[in-house]
């Protein structure tokens, strides 16, 4: 928590995770369902890409899996919001929808 534009934060990495389990475990909210679908498809896109080295966003853990990468996703998203939006806009955008917010949106960042 100390550097907050890092892109590095254990604490959301694993919450990013705990709502991962909880989602596959319980398939009652339908829109993280349906929107991590969605993300699932661009992620791997975005995963390919920096294994081959066009793509390096995201720091080299987020290529070991779908997993890891929605959890390095929702760091940089909170913490290297400006960045994540200009480099990878489609994927920034989708993470929106699965998290139902927008950091960037200063006066109601729920999906501005």
């Amino acid at each position: 928590y100390r550097n907050k534009s890092d892109g590095l934060n254990v604490g959301l990495h694993e919450l990013a995770h705990a709502l991962q389990i909880q989602n596959e475990i319980n398939t009652n909210d339908k829109n993280f369902i349906n929107e991590f679908k969605q993300w699932k498809i661009l992620a791997t896109e975005v995963m390919k890409l920096s294994t081959e080295g066009e793509e390096n966003f995201f720091r080299k853990y987020a290529e070991t899996n779908v997993y890891e990468m929605f959890a390095v996703c929702v760091e940089c998203f909170f913490e290297r919001t400006e960045e994540f939006k200009t480099n990878l806009p489609e994927l920034f955008d989708c993470m929106k929808r699965v998290l139902k917010q927008n950091p960037l949106a200063v006066s109601n960042p729920i999906l501005a």
